[in-house]
């Protein structure tokens, strides 16, 4: 959604970058990077917008098109959370509801609800104790292993050992590579 089409005067913005697989696989070190520096960047635009710094930014063109893309993906998400299912493993903890980040899921009669506000996390499902959570559609999307950002990170070399150039060779992983160097 373009603000400034809306009317609205836009005097900042800045690309967050999160790790994600829907186009090319994000090598592991790559990935741990993207979220090691997450918080760095998040900071350093809450201190420039309420130092009244003024930022506008010209994404490269294939950056664009993924923007939309992944508008996309919302609307998907939303309605891949709604078809979770719940299978008789579950026992009714609550551990989905009260983990959700975006208050997506709800408890009815003991078993867990699944509403309209997905962001496809999939922490209900890699989360839950008695594996009783799964998706209803896209099952290709859950990494058989399961996902534990704590272990991956253990794994993975301190990003001050790790070749950013190299992992980010080729034309897909331009824009990536000059957010990860800047400073």
């Amino acid at each position: 959604m373009n603000l400034k089409k809306k009317g609205y005067e836009v005097i900042y913005d800045r690309m967050l970058v999160m790790p994600a697989n829907l186009f090319t696989p994000t090598p592991l070190p790559l990935a741990v990077m993207l979220l090691e520096i997450l918080p760095e960047k998040v900071n350093q635009t809450v201190d420039d917008v309420l130092s009244g710094f003024h930022q506008r930014t010209t994404p490269l063109w294939y950056d664009r098109v993924f923007s939309h893309i992944f508008e996309i993906e919302k609307t998907g998400a939303r309605q891949w959370g709604r078809g979770i299912k719940v299978s008789s493993a579950c026992d009714g903890c609550g551990w989905c509801a009260q983990n959700c980040p975006s208050g997506n899921i709800t408890m009815l009669n003991g078993l867990p609800h699944f509403n309209g506000s997905c962001q496809l996390c999939m922490g209900c499902i890699y989360g839950c104790h008695a594996h009783a959570l799964s998706p209803h559609v896209f099952k290709f999307f859950l990494l058989k292993e399961g996902f534990n950002l704590k272990a991956i990170m253990k794994e993975v070399p301190l990003a001050g050992d790790v070749d950013i150039k190299n992992l980010t060779k080729g034309f897909l992983w331009q824009g990536v590579r000059k957010y990860l160097l800047e400073k």
